[in-house]
């Protein structure tokens, strides 16, 4: 048994339009006072001068109402979920509020497959600033958590604006050591959701370290999970805390004194047939004490150049696994924790240092065993030597549960203050389900999202808005 959707979104959907409807009378009031004011002189404008006073007063008289249709959603929503569980089951919401109300919504639309139409979010290519010291970057993910948004690919919540990214603290003025430098990151500004030009940007305010490989066994955002993974340290040609488990010491993997940062770096060398791999456990006093968290946005970085060798073939995979090799995620191409470069690819190897990085999630149920691999995952050829450094693995900043997720990566020039970076960001706002309840129900703040159809395939159709 599950709510009525023919009945529920139904009603929803005439309250979202009288909502809707009431928006677009006072922006055309606001249109029109334009143009009778351009009208009038400066010196003959006292004669609308009450139209000039009362405007605005009489535009938030509509606005009541809109509160008005606030509170009558949250109570169809909540009672009509709850009379549902108490007339199927004998009892109801374990509390009556919107929360439980669109988590059990969630839960039963999943049950029978029910879905609105899909928004998409479009994350825009990185801009440095000119003038920039640093030669990091910034990350953002949209991608949404699988316990509450399950079949959503991106948070709807996640507002169209342009994201800036500016360094507050660095090394040179003393305020923050190399690789911990402090951003400041912000939205644009927010209206309130249910002013008629909602929605304008998130509002969004939050200080952020840079992630340091230095750092080992985080446990919180921006803090390396790896141990050793500056590669800093090695016994017997083989980097400390990670164990070799394809390819020999002082042959097919060593270390190199031709660092990304600080003095060394790890080199794996082509021979045309041996895949070289490393791993390094996870909770483990044998690898390194961080640990991950399940259904949680996560970046991989790490830099990377050749030796100047001609590449015939290979490719380098760096990625999360379970105890049994397989990567994390591995089937959601917006989830899966890996970076895979190809020999002869778009943004290959060259005999410079790269800095890569991605976005990725864990998987909602953890698996045991967990390591991180750095490996050649098919051989390169004989005369390729691979420098691999500054490998990070970390959790992101999220500040807003259904809002962006950000980091910020160093690069082989600390940042300085006031360096600067922004990145547009679109939604495409195509599912109006799911703006209307980030705008009555403030999805953002929950983290939640409703089962979404991408293909034009939903089950509830946007149409019931009017």
């Amino acid at each position: 048994m599950a709510v009525a959707y023919s009945t529920f979104f139904a009603r929803l959907g005439k309250l979202f339009g009288m909502a809707e409807d009431i928006r677009t009378h006072q922006a055309a009031l606001r249109t029109q006072y334009a143009a009778i004011i351009g009208q009038y002189t400066s010196a003959d404008s006292y004669m609308i001068g009450d139209l000039t006073g009362q405007l605005e007063s009489r535009i938030a008289d509509s606005q009541r109402l809109l509160m008005l249709i606030q509170k009558e959603l949250n109570r169809t929503l909540i009672d009509m979920v709850d009379d549902d569980l108490v007339s199927t089951n004998g009892g109801g919401l374990i509390s009556k509020t919107n929360k439980e109300a669109i988590r059990e919504l969630i839960r039963q639309m999943d049950a029978g497959s029910s879905t609105i139409d899909g928004t998409t979010i479009t994350i825009g290519s990185v801009t440095a600033v000119s003038g920039n010291v640093g030669n990091g970057t910034i990350v953002l993910s949209a991608v949404a958590s699988t316990e509450n948004a399950i079949d959503v690919v991106h948070y709807p919540s996640v507002l169209t604006e342009l994201v800036r990214a500016r360094c507050v603290a660095d090394e040179y003025s003393e305020t923050a050591d190399a690789n911990s430098e402090t951003f400041y990151i912000t939205g644009q500004r927010s209206e309130a959701r249910l002013h008629d030009e909602w929605p304008k940007g998130s509002g969004i305010t939050h200080y952020v370290n840079t992630v340091s490989s230095d750092f080992s066994g985080g446990k919180k955002p921006g803090l390396n999970v790896l141990r050793n993974s500056n590669y800093e340290a090695f016994t017997s040609n083989v980097p400390d805390f990670w164990t070799i488990v394809t390819g020999s010491a002082g042959s097919t993997v060593d270390d190199i004194a031709t660092p990304f940062t600080g003095s060394t770096a790890l080199k794996f060398v082509g021979d045309g047939s041996t895949a070289c791999k490393i791993s390094q456990s996870l909770n483990s006093t044998g690898g390194t004490l961080g640990t991950i968290k399940p259904d949680t946005p996560y970046t991989i970085s790490f830099a990377v150049r050749t030796n100047g060798g001609s590449l015939t073939g290979g490719n380098l995979r760096v990625s999360l696994q379970d105890g049994s090799g397989n990567i994390m995620n591995a089937s959601d191409a917006n989830r899966k924790c890996e970076i895979s470069i190809a020999y002869n690819t778009v943004g290959a190897l060259t005999a410079t240092y790269q800095l890569k990085t991605v976005a990725c999630m864990t998987p909602l149920h953890l698996p045991k065993g967990a390591k991180f691999v750095v490996e050649t995952n098919t051989a390169f050829n004989s005369g390729v030597e691979l420098y691999i450094d500054d490998v990070v693995l970390a959790q992101m900043h999220r500040p807003v549960p259904g809002g962006l997720a950000m980091q910020m990566i160093p690069g082989s020039t600390a940042f300085a203050s006031d360096d600067e970076f922004t990145v547009q960001v679109t939604n495409n706002n195509e599912g109006k389900f799911a703006r209307e309840f980030d705008r009555f129900f403030n999805t953002a703040r929950l983290g939640y999202a409703l089962p979404s159809n991408y293909s034009n395939g939903e089950s509830i159709a946007d149409s019931l808005i009017s």
